[in-house]
């Protein structure tokens, strides 16, 4: 399950967990962790510092996805536009009817999570310092996500166009040749089918295109223009980014869930430094490519199921502050366990999704090329009809090999999403028990 039930009721976990903490190297290496301001109901979002400015590590990741900087630019937009807590859930929300999509992991979604909440806990929440830092991160990732998913709906217009233009100049030359009597009416009929197919095709990616661009809009309050199609990339130049390279475990305590089970600790005077030592692995997560390091895989086994961590100072019957550990200690020790085996477990199946896409875009790389390959034999044969009728297939070939490149490496730029969620928890993991 994506959230631990904790033995004590969801009103009084609100009270004590939702103020998360923060984390620097140097509280790291003390110990202990200062908690997070909880302000009141109603208190602007710009009490939060920085809250309508992006970071320099958010500023790297929205350019990871989009070297154009349209992407960063939107972001910006969403941020400054009206921070009503309810309003950014509802917008949201109205996007995905209006897209008619919704996260591939619907369960985890923050803001499903959020809306599901009772209206009260949910203002409580949302209102809270962790609840706002939360709810930013899963924005930032949802706005980012309807960009590529904009963009991509506006290359496949771009391929499904060429290829309705392709089937018409298919059927004006076969209606030719039928004419002629040197082509048989069931192949006439058949380019008529895919000409019809075509088109069908065409005005559905169109659409699509324009139900994208709107759903954009209503997140960032800016219609995006002229979106840069993606660039098609073969597997082994795909760009690996910063942020993703040699990363180290630590950065998973930046997630809310984490941060929030940590607070607990404190709460129930149970040392974060000892803690940290006996559960939390410290491992390099990533190589210098972006994939998972074999610590990763050591964390897991059978098959990435089963946790295989051991502790390496147990706590035993003491917290760490010299005292026997009471019911509560246990309970959010074993709280804290179970939220960092979490944290571990999707980092390493997104990594490995990561790897299973860059595989099969090295793979369809190969069939591009081969397409293309055979679109230029046939340029160099086009003199009569039939030759001509090739090259068009050719190059309706050519199309749909791109076409199928592009929703892989859309794929690949989600998964990035993915991981950038995972790293601080911006899913529903983020909302307290």
């Amino acid at each position: 399950m994506r959230q631990v039930v904790l033995a004590v009721s969801l009103v009084s976990t609100l009270t004590t967990t939702l103020n998360g903490c923060s984390f620097n190297a140097s509280q790291h290496r003390a110990g202990l962790l200062p908690l997070l301001s909880t302000p009141s109901i109603g208190q602007s979002v710009s009490a939060v510092d920085n809250a309508v400015t992006l970071s320099a590590e958010e500023v790297e990741f929205l350019l990871s996805l989009d070297s154009s900087g349209q992407l960063k630019g939107l972001a910006e937009q969403a941020l400054v536009r009206d921070q009503a807590d309810q309003a950014i859930v509802d917008r949201v929300e109205q996007a995905r009817v209006l897209f008619s999509t919704q996260p591939e992991k619907f369960e985890s979604d923050f803001f499903t999570a959020v809306q599901a909440l009772p209206s009260p806990l949910r203002r409580r929440y949302l209102s809270s310092q962790a609840g706002i830092l939360a709810q930013r991160k899963a924005l930032l990732v949802e706005i980012a996500r309807a960009y590529l998913l904009a963009r991509a709906c506006a290359f496949r217009e771009q391929t499904a166009t060429g290829v309705l233009q392709h089937r018409i100049d298919q059927i004006d030359l076969t209606r030719g040749q039928f004419l002629n009597g040197t082509l048989l009416r069931d192949d006439l009929h058949q380019s008529m089918v895919f000409l019809t197919q075509a088109r069908l095709q065409s005005e559905s990616a169109r659409q699509r295109r324009i139900d994208a661009f709107k759903a954009l809009h209503l997140l960032t309050g800016r219609e995006p223009k002229g979106l840069a199609l993606p660039f098609l990339l073969s597997g082994s130049h795909q760009p690996h980014p910063a942020w993703l390279s040699d990363l180290p475990s630590d950065r998973l305590l930046d997630r809310f869930d984490i941060q929030a089970a940590e607070k607990l600790l404190v709460t129930d005077h149970t040392a974060i430094s000892v803690a940290r030592a006996s559960f939390f692995p410290s491992i390099r997560l990533s190589t210098s490519d972006g994939l998972a390091s074999d610590n990763v895989h050591a964390l897991f086994s059978n098959s990435s199921t089963t946790w295989s961590f051991a502790p390496r100072q147990p706590l035993g019957s003491q917290s760490g502050t010299g005292r026997a550990t009471s019911l509560n200690q246990r309970t959010s020790i074993s709280n804290y366990q179970k939220v960092i085996q979490r944290a571990f477990k999707d980092m390493a199946d997104a990594l490995a999704e990561r790897h299973a896409l860059l595989q099969r875009i090295r793979s369809q790389s190969v069939l591009g090329e081969l397409a293309r390959g055979q679109l230029k034999d046939r340029l160099v044969q086009a003199s009569d009809a039939i030759s001509k009728l090739d090259k068009l297939a050719a190059s309706i070939q050519v199309l749909q090999t791109d076409q199928a490149l592009g929703d892989t490496q859309l794929a690949i730029e989600l998964n990035l999403l993915s991981l950038y969620k995972v790293l601080y928890g911006a899913d529903a993991s983020a909302i307290p028990s």
